[in-house]
């Protein structure tokens, strides 16, 4: 049972809401990347991938003490490394107020594999047609049907690097959940 569905499990989803404000505003400082992360990103450029950072995440939290969630990110990606290794400059992340929003732009940018850690997002009908959908589980659980899924960095690594290989320019897209 994840902590969103435990919360929810005892109705109390607004305590989690609360929760998820502070741990994406001024906890997530003290989250670090997955182990991998940023080395296979950068290689996955290097070989000529494009990545893009979509994700959803409101300007502030829908409920309790008021953080710009968005700016904490910048910051968080900033602190570990990535811009600085050329990943995710300003130009190639986005930050949507809606889970339709975040599926619209993935569409837009013409990605053709997507990495995320929530499964209901990849499944829902939103979903662009055609994109490759990657589950992020490091627990290594099962997934719904149509799901590339995938307990580590490496693993993501070696699938889309033998795509790279056999695919003219794929454009990977990745969500913001990398310290997840």
């Amino acid at each position: 049972l994840g902590i969103r569905d435990w919360f929810i499990k005892l109705d109390r989803e607004d305590d989690f809401t609360r929760l998820q404000g502070e741990v994406y505003g001024p906890g997530l400082a003290n989250a670090p990347p997955y182990p991998g992360a940023l080395a296979c990103l950068a290689r996955l450029e290097a070989a000529g991938a494009r990545s893009y950072l979509v994700s959803h995440k409101t300007r502030t939290p829908v409920l309790g003490p008021s953080h710009d969630l968005r700016r904490a990110a910048r910051d968080w990606l900033a602190d570990n490394g990535f811009p600085a290794s050329g990943l995710f400059p300003p130009d190639r992340v986005f930050f949507e107020d809606s889970l339709a929003g975040k599926a619209g732009r993935i569409a837009r940018l013409g990605c053709d594999h997507f990495i995320d850690d929530m499964e209901r997002f990849l499944l829902s009908p939103d979903f662009p047609a055609g994109v490759e959908k990657i589950l992020f589980r490091p627990e290594g659980a099962a997934a719904g049907p149509g799901l590339a899924v995938f307990a580590s960095w490496a693993e993501i690594e070696s699938h889309l690097a033998a795509r790279l290989r056999r695919e003219a320019r794929p454009t990977p897209c990745f969500p913001a959940c990398l310290a997840v």
